[in-house]
C-alpha cells in the first residue's frame, strides 16, 4: 500500500494555494513512479492541476546499461533516451485514460537527476511536485534515494512524495 508523504512549500509566510496550478511527475521505471502518476493524474482530473511529465536522460550512461552495451557512450544514452521516450508516453496515455491531458518532457543531464528536475520545477513555475519513491534500508537506515531526499531538502515548493516498500 502506497503512502503519500507531503513537504509543505517553503514560502510557509503565504496560504497554500485552493489549487495547484502546474505539478512537475518526473517518470521512471519504478512502481513508485507509477503509483505518483496516478495520484498526479487524479488529482489533475479533480483540480484541474497543469501536468508536466519529465524524464531525464542522463549523458552518464549507467553501470547496468554499461555492462549491457560496452562499445558506446551515445548507443547507451540512444537507449535511456528511447527508453524515456517510451516511458513518457505510457504515461501521456495513462493520463488520456482519465480525462488528464499531460505535457511529456525529456530533460538531458551532464549533472544529477535531482538538479536536472529542480531547474525544471524553477524555469516553468511548477507550484507541486509529485514523485514516488521505492522505500529502502541503507546502512541500516530507510532511505527514499538521493532525488527524493534532495527535493524534500531543496525544493521550495510543495512536494508529495508517493512511497511504495520494496518488494521481498
Amino acid at each position: 500500500v502506497p503512502v503519500v508523504v507531503v513537504r509543505r512549500a517553503f514560502n510557509t509566510d503565504r496560504p497554500l494555494p485552493a489549487a495547484f496550478t502546474r505539478a512537475m511527475v518526473p517518470v521512471g521505471r519504478s512502481r513508485g513512479s507509477r503509483a505518483a502518476q496516478e495520484i498526479a493524474f487524479n488529482l489533475s482530473a479533480n483540480l484541474g492541476t497543469e501536468i508536466q511529465l519529465a524524464h531525464v536522460v542522463s549523458s552518464e550512461p549507467t553501470s547496468a546499461l554499461t555492462r549491457l552495451m560496452p562499445f558506446r557512450d551515445t548507443v547507451a544514452e540512444d537507449v535511456s533516451a528511447e527508453v524515456g521516450t517510451r516511458l513518457l508516453w505510457q504515461a501521456v496515455d495513462q493520463a488520456r485514460e482519465l480525462g488528464v491531458e499531460a505535457h511529456p518532457n525529456t530533460l538531458s543531464s551532464g549533472g544529477t537527476t535531482a538538479s536536472e528536475l529542480m531547474g525544471f520545477v524553477e524555469d516553468n513555475d511548477v507550484d507541486l511536485v509529485v514523485m514516488g519513491a521505492v522505500l529502502r534500508r541503507l546502512d541500516d537506515r530507510p532511505s527514499l534515494g538521493p532525488t527524493v531526499e534532495r527535493f524534500l531538502d531543496d525544493c521550495p515548493v510543495t512536494v508529495a512524495v508517493v512511497v511504495v516498500p520494496v518488494e521481498i
